[in-house]
């Protein structure tokens, strides 16, 4: 059941709210690969994506991503609902992991023993999944969570945000950073200043190898 809609937010408390799930969403994707892993291979592995912190970005930009779009969606019907959370998840996932393989040459994740799948990127079991954790968004996740934030907002918390928010942006950056450098070590670029000799002595093959341990460059 839909719980009563949270009324008169302004674009700052929006934000707050999509934040934070952003940090969950990244914390529990780092969680729920690792214990994954646990209960598969009878190991953990640390399935980050971030060069500072035990972040997992891509959960936690679908955490945001699915809030936003559960908030358009809220008024629809169930099934436009399940076919648009299909549709996001599958859009996202298609241009992460286009993107990962034409800049870097690398992918994280393979779905191409997948039945109906596209270029290894998405297929139809993901699309299905996609689908019921939009559905669980709109219905469950959503209004708990506007309804916890009210009850929690305040100037402190703002504060908070906004300079994780900052501290964020500055490791999503970096990351981008070292991925780039990473890729293009692979590729035989050699270092052509202070900064990227800095990087390469500390950041090096091995040391992004076990950082980020399920990237695979593509063989051509």
């Amino acid at each position: 059941i839909m719980k009563k809609e949270v009324k008169n937010e302004t674009k700052s408390e929006v934000f707050q709210k999509a934040f934070w799930l952003y940090m969950i969403g990244n914390i529990l994707g780092f969680l729920m690969e690792g214990f994954w892993c646990k209960l598969k291979y009878g190991r953990w592995e640390s399935h980050v994506v971030s060069m500072i912190g035990p972040f997992c970005l891509l959960y936690g930009f679908g955490a945001t991503i699915f809030y936003l779009c559960s908030r358009k969606l809220k008024n629809q019907n169930i099934f436009t609902q399940f076919l648009f959370s299909c549709l996001v998840g599958d859009v996202v996932e298609y241009i992460c992991g286009y993107f990962l393989e034409h800049a870097f040459g690398m992918r994280a994740w393979y779905y191409g023993r997948y039945f109906l799948n596209i270029n290894g990127y998405i297929c139809l079991f993901m699309t299905v999944a996609w689908g019921i954790v939009g559905i669980l968004f709109i219905y469950f996740v959503m209004p708990f969570w506007d309804n916890f934030y009210e009850k929690i907002k305040g100037k402190v918390l703002t504060k908070i945000c906004y300079t994780l928010a900052l501290i964020m942006f500055v490791d999503f950056m970096f990351t981008m950073v070292c991925i780039t450098r990473w890729a293009n070590r692979h590729k035989g670029y050699e270092a052509h200043n202070k900064v990227i000799n800095i990087i390469d002595k500390k950041y090096d093959d091995d040391f992004m190898a076990k950082r980020f341990n399920e990237w695979r460059f593509i063989k051509k």
